[in-house]
């Protein structure tokens, strides 16, 4: 099947790129708009005025995980030490500390997924960073257990349409920092995922019509194994649903989300 040819990939590029980066407050209010890829809108409800984001990047990757991870770094390197000084506030853990948490995520990911340990350490060497400081990246929604309570983000899915969407409600100070990444696998799939600087993976769709969206759900412990966003990042790696189902099952995993 070829992507532009499958209209389940179309619908979910539609309905996953398009999305809101709200704040806390604003949550309830935003609503979707603009053109899918290259730009994205607020647009509030009862006819309020609307305010328009930052257009939204698009950064296109193939080869191997390391010359991925090499590109995605060099691209993007000042976005992803942004990235990291914003988590890092969030988490309000100093480096030593923030080091010690990573690291239970750090041999998780090298131990199930070794070939996102070198997709992510080749981020690291391309964006000038060091490697611990992308895998909190990776980890940062399990990091957020231990500092944020609240459980976010609406999904709406229509099986029967092929449609899948949601929104994603963070902090007013991430705005504009989304990215979709437009990856050819060596395998020969294609995966358009829109996620963060240093993220290999989040919401998105694959060439095979198998598409992922996210909610994040607080814990009362904490986390361990394999992080969300890379779950995520193999399921768009399947070629079916149950191939992504197959896949997850295989996986370690206690994560915040779903």
């Amino acid at each position: 099947m070829e992507f532009a040819k499958s209209r389940i990939a179309q619908a979910l590029l539609l309905s996953t790129a398009a999305f809101a980066v709200s704040c806390r407050e604003e949550a309830d209010q935003a609503l979707l708009g603009g053109d899918p890829l290259s730009h994205s809108q607020i647009r509030t409800v009862d006819g309020l005025q609307q305010s328009a984001l930052e257009p939204m990047k698009v950064l296109k990757l193939s080869g191997d995980p390391a010359t991925r991870g090499r590109l995605h770094g060099a691209e993007l390197a000042e976005e992803i030490k942004q990235s990291f000084d914003f988590y890092q506030r969030t988490f309000e853990l100093d480096d030593q500390k923030l080091k010690q948490e990573v690291e239970k995520f750090t041999r998780a990911i090298k131990r199930e997924l070794p070939e996102y340990a070198v997709e992510i350490e080749a981020i690291a060497e391309g964006a000038g960073v060091e490697a611990w400081k992308v895998y909190a990246l990776n980890s940062r929604s399990e990091l957020l257990t231990q500092a944020y309570s609240r459980s976010e983000c609406s999904v709406v899915s229509l099986p029967e349409f092929g449609l899948l969407g949601q929104t994603w409600d963070w902090s007013v100070d991430f705005r504009g920092r989304a990215l979709v990444l437009d990856i050819e696998l060596e395998s020969g799939g294609r995966i358009v995922t829109l996620t963060e600087p240093g993220i290999l993976g989040k919401i998105g769709m694959n060439s095979h019509g198998v598409g992922v969206s996210l909610n994040y759900l607080w814990l009362d412990r904490e986390a361990e194994g394999v992080p969300i966003h890379l779950l995520l990042r193999s399921a768009l790696e399947a070629k079916s649903v149950e191939h992504a189902e197959a896949i997850i099952r295989d996986l370690d995993f206690d994560t915040a989300g779903a």
